[in-house]
């Protein structure tokens, strides 16, 4: 549950960071766009396992 609550901070705090003017832009705008930003989460690497299954939900 740690863990879970660890990813949800860190996907929080970047699309905050993204958000101020002038910020990140890399990681995207909205939690959306973090949680898909190349190379951030191996799920969501073209050759990871669970790719399709979280593609089939996007």
């Amino acid at each position: 549950m740690r863990a879970i609550e660890a990813m949800a901070a860190l996907v929080m705090n970047r699309a905050r960071q993204a958000a101020v003017p002038g910020g990140p832009a890399h990681w995207g705008r909205d939690v959306a766009a973090v949680c898909r930003a190349p190379f951030q989460f191996p799920c969501c690497l073209r050759n990871h396992t669970s790719c399709p299954l979280m593609a089939a939900h996007a």
